[in-house]
């Protein structure tokens, strides 16, 4: 049996999306929590489920650039 999603969907149900938990970051550094929040245990779970996903995950990229306007230090400058 196939998922029920849109027209000619064929995912098969046990890769189907029955919740979501999302996780929003505003301009102004707020967050906002789409989901099922009332079940702050199962959220946990998920939440800890994700963080040890991206803590195993292994990016291909050598750095992270973080903007500076995220950066409570200044920048060195170079001296020339």
């Amino acid at each position: 049996m196939t998922g029920q999603g849109v027209a000619g969907d064929e995912t098969p149900d046990e890769l189907r999306v029955v919740s979501e938990l999302r996780i929003r970051v505003h301009g102004n550094g707020a967050l906002s929590v789409l989901g099922p929040i009332d079940d702050a245990r199962w959220c946990l779970e998920v939440l800890e489920n994700a963080r040890q996903a991206v803590l195993s995950h292994r990016s291909r990229r050598r750095e992270i650039v973080v903007p500076e306007r995220d950066v409570e230090v200044p920048a060195r400058r170079s001296r020339s």
